[in-house]
């Protein structure tokens, strides 16, 4: 409602106008309860991202994503880790990942990703990464590509293990070999 004075010669009064709010009353109540469900959800999301990022920290255990009409990857802090680069470094190109695959594995695991766009099963491949100093650490990495309606490829999304059991036993044979290098001779 407004009130306009009104004095015109020897009379005054009062304008008084009206007007119908319902609807905009309505649209901004649901204006705020929309604002605060978003903050609710926004809330929710970045409390299930911690709890996914400190599950995979525990498990040593990675995930990427690859958007493959802009080949742009998403790498999670964990996968990060298990490359041994930094968590807050820009985003990691196809050509960065490949480069970090041992030479001698990189034939088979594009193989690998072929039978998969093929297929359209879930994969695994086992490689290995080149690290700093020549190091190598040996990964699984288990994909499923996602088509869309028209059955094109248009996500790859991957779980990244390293694998421990490998290191394991390359512990076992290490100790192994050590013993009998220690064993004299004629002993067994």
């Amino acid at each position: 409602m407004t009130a306009t004075p009104v004095s015109e010669d020897r009379a005054s009064g009062v304008v008084v106008m009206h007007v119908d709010i319902t609807d905009r009353t309505k649209q901004e109540i649901a204006l705020k309860s929309s604002e605060a469900e978003q903050r609710e959800s926004t809330r929710l999301l970045s409390l299930e991202r911690s709890r996914l990022v400190a599950a995979q920290r525990v498990a040593k255990v990675g995930s990427w994503e690859a958007d493959l009409a802009t080949m742009a990857l998403v790498w999670s802090e964990e996968t990060y880790r298990i490359h041994e680069m930094d968590p807050g470094a820009l985003g990691v190109t196809p050509t960065d990942f490949l480069a970090r695959v041992h030479p001698a594995d990189r034939a088979k695991l594009d193989a690998d990703l072929q039978a998969s766009l093929t297929s359209r099963e879930p994969a695994l491949a086992r490689h290995r990464l080149l690290l700093a100093g020549g190091r190598v650490k040996f990964i699984e990495e288990r994909w499923q590509v996602v088509f869309n309606d028209a059955g094109h490829p248009v996500r790859v999304g991957v779980v990244l293990l390293r694998e421990q059991a490998h290191v394991v036993g390359q512990a076992d044979e290490a100790v192994e070999e050590r013993v009998r290098v220690l064993e004299p001779a004629g002993e067994g």
